[in-house]
């Protein structure tokens, strides 16, 4: 995201929201670490409100609240955290202003002035006993002005801070936030074939679940070999490419499935993959890709591909910028509060809910759990046969999958020691976080 803002890049997708329903199940997310710091969590929203559905990014809106809540959150133990909305006019503009209030160790002056830098955190004592990149609040200031709002705050050291943010709204009726929420109001999508290339099982899991809400039919190939063998055989409208997997890379494959002049030689191949380097990019081109997406893949994403392909062909297999950041569809009287824990993507888990429900979210980590022990016995293999690419292609598998389904930490984790040769002690050090986080989410 950082990135994004700093190349001017950064995104936004205006849609009809319920702002309640938004305010709750942001809150829901929150509320499991809060128990785990001894805070209570109010929702303070009058009952009457001019404001109640209007059109703004709801993705961006959850972030930025997730973000100031998270923070009050980790600053505040035994206390009590509030988000509060307000509604008022302004020069006959009607506004919102949301507060994140809370009782936590406040903030001097000093510290005032380093809020909103790039990388910075109060003091260093913070960074270590906190942890965190101090790149938060930067994101949330710059996204809030993006919406054409303003962001501030003031904090008394020992009392507490207030977080707050201002947005010009426009209202809209309810109904329109319901034809948004079951997409009554876009162009319906086009029906088509398409071939999944990707050898984790979780990812699959994700990528499908998500072709099928869209209305899509899927065949599925778990590595290059597969995909070429199937693209010899059938027709497809498109190829959605995983880059890394074993038997054969997707890189090979997308050569092979061209030069063979089959079924699918002009079928448009999509890259996707974690890695999102120029590298990559170059690569992609040289094999004839026709568009890159990066992972964790998301349903928006998803729909735009579609899009694209059924709107004419690829020209010039030029790599268009990736497509703009998910947006969840609202499904009214979610309860995430389950997996509000540490280690787990609020807002990774928030979009997987509201576009496929819990118990689909539920069954995507609970797979997450069970390939995860048969990937940690091919590292340690991989290990004993002094087989470094194995030894990535696992790493890389791990960092993949955990990234889909939110959690950041263990991708983190199996992404560093792709850097230098892991120990049997690193792996078993991996597998100890795995099951920590297991235990937590699933037990």
């Amino acid at each position: 995201d950082y990135s994004k803002i700093e190349h001017g890049k950064l995104e936004l997708e205006e849609r009809a929201v319920d702002i309640r329903t938004l305010a709750e199940t942001t809150v829901s997310i929150i509320r499991g670490r809060a128990d785990d710091h001894g805070n209570t969590v109010i929702l303070d929203i009058p009952d009457s409100l001019d404001a109640l559905y209007v059109r703004t990014d709801p993705t961006r809106l959850r972030q930025v609240l997730l973000n100031l809540l998270s923070n009050a959150v980790k600053f505040t133990s035994k206390g009590t955290v509030t988000l509060r909305l307000r509604e008022f006019y302004r020069q006959g503009k009607l506004m919102l202003r949301f507060e994140v209030e809370d009782t936590g160790i406040g903030i001097d002056e000093a510290g005032l002035a380093k809020l909103f830098k790039p990388f910075s955190q109060v003091d260093a004592s913070i960074s270590r006993k906190y942890g965190g990149t101090g790149l938060g609040l930067t994101i949330c200031k710059q996204i809030v002005e993006k919406l054409g709002g303003e962001l501030g705050m003031s904090s008394t050291v020992g009392v507490g801070s207030i977080f707050w943010f201002e947005l010009a709204v426009v209202a809209v009726g309810k109904d329109e936030v319901r034809r948004h929420a079951t997409g009554q109001d876009r162009a319906p999508l086009p029906r088509l074939r398409i071939l999944l290339v990707e050898d984790n099982r979780v990812n699959q899991l994700v990528a499908m679940r998500f072709l099928d809400r869209l209305g899509q039919e899927v065949v599925v190939a778990g590595d290059g070999a597969e995909a070429v063998s199937i693209a010899k055989e059938q027709a497809f409208d498109v190829i959605l490419m995983d880059m890394q997997m074993p038997v054969m890379d997707g890189i090979e494959a997308t050569r092979r499935i061209i030069a063979e002049g089959g079924h699918c030689a002009a079928t448009p191949i999509i890259a996707m993959t974690a890695n999102a380097s120029d590298d990559d990019r170059r690569r992609c081109i040289e094999a004839g890709m026709a568009g890159f997406e990066s992972k964790p893949v998301t349903i928006e994403r998803l729909r735009s591909v579609i899009q694209s392909i059924s709107t004419g062909p690829v020209e010039g297999k030029t790599m268009p910028e990736n497509i703009g950041l998910p947006e969840p569809i609202i499904i009214d009287n979610v309860d995430l509060n389950p997996f509000a824990i540490e280690g787990l993507d609020e807002a990774r888990q928030s979009e997987l809910v509201d576009a496929l429900g819990e118990d689909v979210f539920r069954e995507l980590v609970e797979s997450f759990f069970t390939d995860a022990n048969g990937l940690i016995k091919d590292l340690h293999v991989a290990l004993a046969n002094h087989d470094p690419e194995k030894i990535d292609r696992v790493l890389h598998t791990i960092k993949g999958a955990a990234v889909n389904v939110g959690l950041n930490d263990i991708a983190d984790f199996a992404h560093a020691l792709r850097s230098n040769r892991p120990s049997p002690a690193d792996v078993d050090k991996l597998s100890g976080e795995i099951e920590t986080l297991k235990f937590k989410l699933v037990a």
